[in-house]
């Protein structure tokens, strides 16, 4: 395969110490098409239930129950309903474990206590103001079609645990009106069968059930979201390890750290509707069939609000009772603690669930714990002490990054995927931040998804440099995964204090000597002039202000700064955010970008701090950018560093020329060639 040939060369050109063989990476190529290819796993899912068959009783069960109720479904629902009661949600479970008062929460009112029991009748389906129910089902999708009998072995599951009401057509048009949504399938990983999909976003046939409207209206009724982040996770690890090395001392050992992972049963499905909005979640089925809902399921937009009062409640319950740390991403429950508390804290987590949510609230099946954990699409490795990408997330983004052909017209949705992915597992594979940029421009602005565009020269180069990374992240994590010391904000140690004009620059250097921060030492200012001519063009300005700070980045390195934090301070809110956030929104600056984000991997430098100043507050750095020398305002000849007679610092700032664009890959190679020269 051509593409494999390319990574190989093209790791030989730019991580020349890095030595594997064609077959390693032709490999986890192999694996990654066979995992996430849709057309393989609708092939898989198709196969793997060509000889499934309804059972006879599911043609009769729900027809009689319906049959009992007088074709009423509000009726049908609540039987159901109450049948189920003494082991689901309940008000006497919410004041067991929250208290039969309302009570005063940290920031007001508790609001989600009175949420809690108002979802004990059941989350109440918002529909938009115009919404008429379509009484008729849409046509029937291909994909479905293809894979219907795996779509139906997963609905079977949710019938047998009378979830769902599956009835004829024609007992279905007994039940009054009726709004259909389309069922639609897809890939899941582990999961030979796929996911079964109620899309109620479909609003080709009639009007949908999910709305931008809709969304705003349960975000009020049930709260915002707020997911927890890669980050907050790494933070909650590493803040618990420090803690208990404090109350420890000698006896703390890494070692001795596990995380664990729990997952709600049925997620969504562990929360009922309102018996009176069942009747908009209908799906048609191939055999003259018709799926209803009854409880929670993936495609209604409102659900991940309504569950989410169950996540933040647990998140409560739970941090409450336990020894270690924990946290919780819609039904996963991502938890630290010791090894000898391991068993403890699952137990109590275990047993407040189910305390609040019943005897089936925890899948048993699907415990995990260890040094080395999968959470919420990362890998954390205590033992490596590293975040890297989950394997099932690593083999979806590899394909993606393979399948896309270049040599033709790219499909915009595609290219805003690969753009997606790249701003986020930039995350762990710092090199590739600067490329992202490449990716979002290629489509700005654009808005019909199933366009076709043919790509630049950068967005050509961000894929083949994504292929080469997310291979050498698969076969040399140690080297290039992230390590979880990385996510800490701990204070910074040097400061960067700079100013840029379209002449030149002006930057000094300095330690922080006391554990507040306030306490500056300088070690260093100096100025240059560019050895290239922007014509004073404002447009550069800011790509001016960013070279400042890889010349900082270099100066502290000379100064013998590795693994160190970095407090930035300037006039210019761009280049401080570039600074930071390592994220760059111009194509203009990607020289330097590359050069910043380069040395910050090699010496293990990141900025944590900035600081922003008024442009009038800024006239000592001011000054140094157009061409008044240290000397001249008075600084200390011993800490005037002669920049513009630093040949390193001078190839570096050759370098972040924006006005060379390395349109081709020959000269990318070259520049980062000579980067990595001049940074040893």
């Amino acid at each position: 395969m051509q593409k494999i040939d390319k990574v190989v060369a093209l790791v030989a050109e730019f991580f020349v110490d890095e030595e594997f063989s064609r077959e390693e990476i032709a490999g986890v190529v192999r694996e990654a098409y066979e995992v996430a290819d849709v057309d393989f796993g609708a092939e898989e899912a198709a196969r793997a239930a060509e000889d499934f068959e309804w059972p006879e009783e599911v043609l009769t069960r729900d027809s009689h129950k319906a049959a009992r109720a007088g074709f009423s479904l509000e009726r049908m629902v609540r039987e159901e309903h109450d049948s189920k009661a003494h082991d689901r949600l309940s008000h006497a479970r919410i004041n067991s474990l929250l208290g039969s008062e309302r009570r005063e929460g940290e920031e007001g009112p508790d609001r989600d206590w009175e949420r809690l029991h108002r979802l004990v009748d059941g989350a109440r389906v918002l529909v938009d103001e115009d919404f008429a129910p379509n009484n008729r089902a849409p046509p029937l999708r291909s994909l479905y079609r293809r894979v219907s009998k795996a779509v139906h072995k997963l609905l079977l599951e949710l019938w047998r645990d009378e979830k769902v009401f599956i009835v004829t057509k024609d007992v279905a048009a007994k039940l009054g009106a009726l709004h259909y949504s389309p069922t639609h399938w897809a890939r899941k990983a582990g999961k030979v069968l796929g996911r079964n999909i109620f899309d109620a976003s479909d609003g080709k046939f009639s009007t949908p059930l999910n709305t931008k409207t809709v969304k705003a209206m349960v975000r009020e009724c049930y709260g915002d979201i707020r997911h927890p982040t890669i980050d907050e996770i790494v933070r909650m690890v590493m803040d618990f390890a420090r803690d208990k090395q404090q109350e420890l001392g000698e006896g703390f050992r890494w070692e001795d750290l596990r995380m664990w992972k729990a997952d709600l049963r049925g997620a969504f499905t562990l929360l009922n509707y309102h018996a009176d909005d069942v009747r908009l979640m209908a799906c048609e089925l191939t055999g003259d069939l018709v799926c209803i809902y009854h409880t929670g399921q993936f495609g209604w937009t409102g659900m991940p609000f309504a569950f989410d009062i169950i996540t933040r409640t647990l998140r409560k319950l739970v941090r409450s009772v336990i020894r270690g740390r924990m946290t919780m991403y819609v039904d996963d429950m991502i938890a630290v603690c010791m090894a000898w508390d391991l068993e403890h804290d699952k137990g109590q987590a275990k047993a407040v669930s189910e305390g609040l949510l019943g005897s089936k609230a925890i899948a048993d099946d699907k415990w995990a714990d260890g040094t080395r954990l999968d959470v919420i699409g990362w890998t954390v490795d205590l033992t490596q002490r590293l975040v890297t990408i989950a394997r099932k997330n690593f083999l979806k983004t590899l394909y993606g990054f393979f399948e896309v052909d270049l040599s033709r017209p790219v499909q915009v949705r595609t290219l805003k995927r690969l753009a997606s992915w790249s701003s986020r597992y930039s995350m762990v594979l710092r090199h590739m931040r600067p490329f992202s940029t490449w990716l979002y421009n290629e489509t700005k602005g654009m808005r019909n998804m199933e366009a076709s565009k043919r790509v630049g020269s950068g967005t050509v180069r961000a894929v083949l440099m994504w292929r080469v990374m997310l291979c050498l992240l698969h076969l040399r994590e140690d080297t290039f995964a992230r390590p979880l010391s990385s996510f800490l904000s701990d204070r910074a140690t040097f400061v960067i204090k700079y100013d840029g004009s379209l002449q030149g620059i002006g930057v000094s250097v300095h330690s922080l000597d006391d554990a507040d921060g306030a306490q500056e030492t300088m070690l260093g200012v100096g100025y240059l002039t560019f050895p290239f001519d922007l014509g004073g063009r404002p447009e550069f300005q800011n790509c001016s202000e960013f070279i400042a700070v890889v010349v900082g980045f270099l100066m502290i390195s000379r100064r013998g700064g590795r693994d160190a934090n970095i407090r930035l301070v300037g006039d210019s809110v761009t280049s401080l955010v570039w600074g930071e956030s390592e994220h760059f929104n111009s194509t203009r600056c990607f020289s330097a970008a590359m050069v910043h984000v380069l040395l910050g991997v090699d010496f293990r430098l990141r900025v944590t701090e900035t600081v922003h100043v008024l442009s009038e507050d800024n006239g000592f750095h001011d000054q140094l950018s157009r061409g008044i020398s240290p000397r001249e305002l008075g600084v200390d000849p011993d800490l005037c560093w002669d920049l513009d007679t630093d040949d390193v610092v001078m190839g570096v700032v050759r370098l972040c020329n924006p006005l060379i664009t390395l349109e081709r890959m020959e000269d990318f190679i070259g520049f980062w060639r000579e980067a990595k020269r001049l940074l040893r």
